[in-house]
């Protein structure tokens, strides 16, 4: 949820969502074990897949297009 809506790991901190999942047998980890633990798991978890997957190609391009207007906003 916190990946797919793009909400912060504090969302897990608001009393509301507390509330939500107040259940006996769920326990909800704290933004700082989300944040130190799971993430870096998953992001572990990407890397060894992606690795694998790039194991045989020989070459790769990446490019990027980005710029910024005159209100320092990037597009």
């Amino acid at each position: 949820m916190i990946v797919k809506d793009l909400q912060p790991f504090s969302v897990v901190d608001d009393e509301g969502f507390r509330s939500l999942l107040r259940i006996p047998s769920i326990i909800i980890p704290s933004r700082t074990t989300l944040s130190r633990h799971h993430l870096v798991e998953a992001y572990d978890d990407v890397i060894i897949h992606l690795k694998a997957r790039l194991a045989d190609i020989d070459a790769l391009g990446l490019t990027t297009n980005s710029w910024t207007s005159r209100s320092t906003q990037n597009w």
